[in-house]
């Protein structure tokens, strides 16, 4: 809500704009100033504080090139399976497992979420960063996480996550293209669905909130993103003509991602989820 009449909100902004005497405005100021370096890997840290420790079983569930998966195996010695719907992420992720040398160490699946090969109890750890948004099943797919977890293990989810900025014609238009689920952007369908399977939500954080320990800063290199955006959004049927509606579609729906997520109509959250004893 916006305080004081319209006449005084119209005074208030051609001040603002048009200042009687011309100076740094202090606000806009504090603003050009850039976010300071970002705080470490925020992934890993984050698993660390959620109870990802050296040795332990592993499961990335939508793992795609499986860097994640490599390092855990490198650097926390831990045994990772690891599975993604697609065989075309599969392939490149067999080629990285190679090179890095970890045949044997990172066990890769071709399986989905809903359905996980693995028996009851079999993992320490669960980590499952930036995919939930593409499972529609959301509450049989947490299920599963939870069946194949033993007790007292933890899930690190990672998740997009509409704020009240984004309204549902906006989901479905920056969704859809990137088969992901508009439904399953819902703060509220991620965290039933958690507590339904049985979880525990021992932490939420937003990344896009600066006074979080796993803030993620803006990055001035986003700004070419948007000029992306803006270049195609002002040449699209000319682009559509060259290049496809589909393909158009795709790259319009990954920068305005992209864009909401600077705006803070997405948002990206850690949470802690823990299964109990």
């Amino acid at each position: 809500m916006h305080a004081g009449s319209q006449s005084t909100r119209l005074e208030d902004f051609y001040r603002y704009l048009w200042p009687a005497e011309p100076a740094a405005d202090p606000l806009e100021a504090l603003l050009d100033v850039a976010d300071a370096a970002g705080r470490g890997d925020l992934l890993m840290r984050a698993a660390a504080d959620c109870g990802l420790a050296r040795g332990m079983r592993v499961l990335d569930v939508g793992c795609g090139w499986a860097k994640c998966p490599c390092r855990l195996a490198a650097e926390l010695d831990c045994e990772v399976d690891a599975l993604d719907i697609l065989e075309h992420n599969l392939a490149q992720a067999r080629e990285y497992v190679e090179e890095k040398g970890l045949v044997g160490r990172v066990t890769l699946h071709l399986a989905s979420m809903e359905k996980l090969p693995f028996e009851a109890a079999a993992f320490d750890f669960i980590w499952c960063t930036d995919m939930l948004s593409h499972v529609a099943a959301l509450e049989t797919a947490l299920a599963e996480c939870f069946r194949v977890l033993k007790p007292g293990g933890r899930m690190l989810l990672y998740c997009a996550q509409a704020t009240d900025l984004l309204e549902p014609r906006e989901a479905r238009r920056v969704a859809e293209p990137m088969g992901a689920i508009p439904e399953t952007l819902s703060r509220r369908r991620q965290e039933g669905a958690a507590q339904a399977a049985g979880f525990q939500i021992e932490r939420r954080e937003v990344t896009a909130d600066a006074a979080s320990p796993y803030y993620d800063p803006v990055h001035p290199d986003e700004a070419a993103g948007v000029l992306r955006l803006a270049r195609l959004l002002r040449d699209r049927p000319r682009l559509v003509e060259r290049f496809g509606e589909s393909r158009v579609g795709l790259v319009e729906a990954h920068w305005l991602w992209n864009v909401y997520i600077l705006i803070r109509k997405l948002d990206y959250c850690f949470y802690f989820l823990r299964k109990p004893v």
